[in-house]
């Protein structure tokens, strides 16, 4: 079979010589050609359903530019967002990271010590009723800590990432080395080296240098005094012993206060008696109240 294309004048008269029956199909064919409209055919349900179709068009027209508006102003908010921060000196990175970083928090029992490895190596060794504050592992240019009470830094040596050791008023700057910071008052700090070199400065951003066998005391975040001493001695207390070398009663008791958390006072005419000595750390307070009695020829009350 061969199959032709017809023209429309071909069709037309097709259609036109069309002997049509009475069947259903044949009314309808006869009313579409000599009208345009199929027999049966509802007009009206067929514009109804034409206006509705052209206006959800537009309504779904009307969402999407909607959201794309929507969209177009977050994305402007953002991009002004991390513009603003980007004008501040703000990195993106750095937020990030500081985000991220995950703190550890140890509070050491009376009576106790508690050595704490750090992610670097550093090692710190913390005295009965010290607080020390940390990250998991250390994110960033600088591995910050921060200490209240009687704690020992040995740290590991990194010349790219400097430790730095925050207290009330005053932060200790190393790279690598061992020293110790006192300071469960928060008018007094002492920081003693031992290995190493360290800088402190307080929040008044002064800063002093430190060598070793060197014991720097801050009054109020202020330096008061830098001297040299035995930075042994002074660590003695990581072997549970308190090292005297003419340190006066009412100092001494203030010591013994801190490690026990006890309020013991000085009557002021015995305070400025000076000690000399050791004395041990032990259990019960009221024994090394005893041996403070022996060495300073006073009593307890």
């Amino acid at each position: 079979m061969t199959i032709q294309r017809n023209d429309n004048n071909n069709i037309g008269n097709a259609l036109s010589d069309y002997a049509y029956g009475d069947s259903l199909e044949d009314r309808k064919l006869k009313a579409f050609v000599d009208d345009g409209v199929p027999e049966g055919v509802n007009l009206s349900r067929i514009e109804q359903l034409t206006f509705r179709k052209i206006h959800q068009r537009k309504s779904r027209r009307r969402v999407v530019l909607s959201l794309a508006a929507s969209l177009a102003v977050v994305l402007v908010m953002s991009f002004s967002f991390f513009a603003y921060r980007s004008s501040m000196g703000v990195d993106e990175g750095t937020l990030i990271s500081q985000a991220a970083l995950e703190y550890v928090s140890i509070k050491v029992p009376v009576g106790e010590k508690m050595t704490i490895m750090l992610s670097d190596g550093t090692k710190i060794i913390a005295n009965s009723r010290s607080e020390v504050r940390y990250p998991k592992v250390f994110n960033g240019e600088r591995r910050e800590v921060y200490a209240c009470g009687e704690v020992y830094f040995d740290v590991a040596h990194d010349k790219n990432h400097p430790f730095i050791v925050n207290t009330d008023g005053v932060s200790v700057k190393v790279l690598g080395t061992k020293f110790c910071v006192n300071h469960y008052s928060n008018n007094q700090t002492e920081v003693v080296l031992i290995e190493g070199c360290v800088s402190a400065t307080t929040s008044n951003n002064d800063a002093v240098t430190m060598r070793p066998n060197q014991l720097l005391q801050l009054e109020n975040g202020t330096f008061k005094s830098l001297r040299e001493v035995d930075a042994q001695e002074y660590a003695g207390w990581l072997n549970g012993v308190l090292s005297l070398h003419g340190e006066d009663l009412g100092m001494v008791m203030t010591r013994i206060n801190d490690y026990y958390g006890t309020n013991y006072t000085v009557d002021e005419m015995h305070s400025d008696i000076q000690l000399y000595g050791k004395l041990l750390y032990q259990k019960d307070v009221r024994d090394v109240i005893k041996s403070v009695n022996a060495l300073a020829g006073t009593d307890f009350h």
